[in-house]
């Protein structure tokens, strides 16, 4: 029966099964507040056991399909991100917030680099592990206060960490490819690459990040200069995010950063009457793409692959955690 259902899935139209998620994860949000848990664990227990975990109703070439939302979803977080960094605002949290941004970031990479190390005694893997282990994915965390509607000092440091550890995580994962990848090259007896070369392509993605972003910023301030109504600035804010993640998967950018920077040039430049109306229409909008985004985050989650992680995967969390929350 199953079988056949995820079969007949395959047919079905994509709309309609976007609606589904929609109508089925509405509810499962609202049940856990009986249990005290924010929405989007009841979206993720949704796409899990519609998942290939469990029901499998969700097959891989169906979670294909649906690949695009994520993108969005990510695309809207970032710029809502970007649009909480006002520099007034940051300059009151003072140097504490790069102290935290830095250890945060180097102290994962440093933990983990340590603790796979110990286990494997392989050194280019363990640079390998390390190096993605400081970057953190901001849709949860956004989801969560925007939900509670959270405001004050600790909600501003929360969104400047999973905004701009991104972008350092870029530089910590080019320079430690650039390591493992010599490092490789000397033990099989090649020729090392030009390693300063590797090293300058997250700078390069980075900078090439904040160009555009901050064209895109500036090319919407103007087209909504004189513009009055709400709907039709939020119909030119969709459109430049769409567009902005078809340029980062087009020349291989980070679309999180980009979106980021296109926020920060807004909040930071224009009148807050524009800014407080796409801050209302981005309250209403966001809640829908959090319930597709974690319905299909837990719908991607292979549970039974997990003990495939072995002893590497468990030290990596442990290590994560540690150099995170130290």
């Amino acid at each position: 029966m199953i079988a056949s259902l995820s079969d007949y899935l395959k047919e079905f139209p994509i709309l309609g099964i976007i609606g589904a998620i929609i109508f089925i994860g509405f509810y499962f949000g609202k049940s856990m507040k009986y249990i005290k848990l924010p929405a989007i664990i009841g979206y993720m227990i949704l796409g899990a056991l519609l998942g290939p975990s469990f029901i499998h109703v969700f097959n891989d070439e169906l979670l294909d399909k649906l690949d695009f939302i994520p993108d969005m979803a990510l695309g809207f977080v970032a710029l809502s991100i970007g649009m909480e960094l006002k520099f007034s605002t940051m300059k009151k949290l003072g140097k504490s917030i790069i102290y935290i941004i830095l250890l945060e970031s180097f102290g994962a990479f440093l933990v983990v680099l340590g603790f796979i190390y110990l286990v494997t005694n392989n050194l280019p893997l363990s640079i390998l592990f390390a190096s993605v282990a400081p970057a953190s994915a901001p849709a949860g965390t956004v989801a969560v206060i925007k939900e509670y509607r959270a405001r004050g000092s600790l909600t501003q440091a929360l969104y400047a960490v999973v905004g701009f550890d991104d972008g350092l995580g870029i530089i910590i994962f080019g320079f430690a490819f650039a390591i493992a990848k010599d490092m490789l090259l000397v033990q099989t007896g090649e020729s090392a690459n030009n390693m300063l070369l590797t090293i300058f392509y997250p700078f390069k993605e980075i900078i090439i990040s904040f160009l555009i972003g901050g064209f895109l910023a500036w090319l919407f301030s103007k087209l909504t200069k004189k513009m009055k109504d709400s709907s039709n600035i939020f119909i030119l804010i969709t459109g430049l995010v769409l567009f902005t993640i078809g340029i980062c998967e087009t020349l291989h950018l980070s679309l999180i950063l980009t979106n980021m920077i296109i926020g920060i040039v807004i909040v930071n430049t224009q009148k807050d009457s524009l800014l407080n109306r796409i801050n209302d229409k981005l309250s209403t909008f966001l809640p829908l793409l959090f319930l597709l985004f974690f319905s299909l985050a837990g719908a991607n989650l292979h549970i039974k692959a997990l003990p495939s992680l072995g002893l590497v995967g468990l030290v990596y969390f442990i290590g994560r955690s540690i150099g995170l929350i130290a």
